[in-house]
């Protein structure tokens, strides 16, 4: 993705370090991104093409897969034949995942896609000792709400985020509270299945981002922002600090046999701890935000050990943090002044209002 700062300033990173660093975006394909791959009785050569620099796929021994998205098609195909470019070109990207020989993936495909799958997530946590809150996945009106009546306090958010553009405005699904009263139509209730969950008593929050067997954490005081209540991204601008925090060594354990379990390498953490100490997992998302962990709290060197995390190619990764570790503020300063983001750009990228996910308009 061109636009994501996440990929500029790790690719940034990783060439100051002094490694060859090729950034290909599948979503260019064709427009600005091309694959030339050649076969004969007794060998391959296959290629990728874009931003004026070319790759052989044998050449490659890491790939950082991040958020991926489908190949978009350029205006001039005729309605007619866009179907049959799509199918092509999706085929390509499906096939790619298989054409890297031995490179360490950050994480694959399919094990990304499993991990995303936040009914399985919920499904398995619980088998390697992760606290869930209650929860009803579902878009059957009455288990939608009996399941409210039974919780004092429920609330929703979407099996997959999303962001709307109306009115020349940006909407974004965050986690909101949700009572019977407000529920939409049955109609509408059964049209976009959703995540139900007792509403669980906060004393913070904390966001732990594991790189193999490394996991840097921060504590985020929730209660401090504007809904906080429900769902601290809403306001991550206004937490100015988060201090670093260390896992018990039981949820330590738990989250690593989680990836083992989807196959993954790195993912994103998220955790509520009750005013009793206990620690209720909410979700893993295999391709999070990370370097706002440096922003908020800018004594763990998060770009550094991200960095280091893919020279390792090892999936049991243990980050020894080194005298002098490169900052993440010295290396923003690197880019083009068009490509740079400040600090609060970065815990934001998107002006996004909330939308109430279940405020559905029936047409």
């Amino acid at each position: 993705m061109i636009a994501d700062y996440h990929s500029l300033i790790v690719e940034a990173a990783l060439r100051t370090r002094g490694n060859d660093v090729f950034r290909f975006c599948i979503e260019d394909l064709p427009k600005h991104a091309d694959i030339e791959f050649h076969y004969d009785r007794t060998s391959s050569r296959l290629a990728l093409h874009a931003m004026g620099s070319s790759v052989l796929l044998d050449e490659i021994d890491v790939v950082w897969n991040r958020r991926s998205r489908w190949p978009v098609l350029p205006a001039a195909v005729t309605p007619e034949d866009r179907e049959f470019c799509e199918k092509q070109l999706k085929h390509v990207k499906m096939s790619l995942q298989n054409l890297f020989g031995n490179a360490f993936w950050a994480n694959s495909e399919v094990a990304g896609r499993h991990a995303d799958a936040k009914p399985l997530q919920l499904r398995l946590a619980p088998t390697v000792g992760l606290a869930i809150p209650d929860t009803l996945i579902s878009n059957r009106p009455e288990a939608i709400r009996a399941f409210l009546r039974r919780y004092e306090k429920v609330v929703h958010k979407p099996l997959v985020g999303h962001v709307w553009s109306e009115d020349g405005r940006c909407y974004s699904s965050y986690t909101s509270s949700v009572k019977s009263a407000e529920l939409p139509a049955d109609a509408m209730l059964r049209a976009a299945p959703g995540i139900f969950q007792c509403q669980v008593p906060k004393s913070h929050e904390v966001r732990a981002q594991f790189l193999g067997d490394t996991c840097l954490a921060i504590s985020i005081d929730s209660s401090r922002l504007d809904y906080g209540e429900f769902d601290w991204r809403r306001a991550q601008r206004s937490l100015g600090f988060a201090p670093a925090i260390q896992l018990p060594p039981a949820v330590h354990k738990a989250c690593r046999d989680l990836m083992r379990t989807f196959g993954i390498v790195c993912g994103a953490f998220d955790f509520i701890v009750t005013p009793e100490g206990e620690w209720i997992f909410l979700e893993v998302n295999e391709g999070g935000q990370f370097l706002f962990l440096e922003t908020l709290s800018p004594g763990i060197p998060v770009l550094d050990a991200y960095c280091s995390f893919l020279e390792s190619m090892d999936p049991e990764f243990r980050y020894q943090e080194p005298l002098h570790p490169m900052r993440l503020a010295d290396m923003s300063k690197t880019l083009p002044a068009e490509l740079a983001l400040s600090a609060d750009q970065l815990l934001r990228q998107e002006d996004t209002a909330i939308r109430e996910t279940l405020s559905f308009r029936q047409s």
